[in-house]
């Protein structure tokens, strides 16, 4: 396990196929690994590594926020 960022040429929706249900999108640009977050804030999340990424709107139903 690493904390660098994965920059890959695919779209979002591609990597969602192929990563396990541990994954969650929150953002039209981000995926999390759900065994990372720790607190859920009301438009942020935060992960371990002291990472803080914004929800957006369409993705805060996913997150239950």
């Amino acid at each position: 396990c690493t904390d660098e960022a994965i920059i890959a040429r695919h779209t979002i929706k591609h990597l969602r196929s192929l990563l396990t249900k541990n994954f969650i999108q929150i953002h039209k640009r981000y995926l999390i690994n759900n065994q990372y977050l720790v607190k859920k804030g009301t438009s942020n999340v935060y992960l371990r590594g002291n990472y803080i990424l914004p929800v957006g709107s369409v993705y805060k139903k996913t997150l239950d926020l």
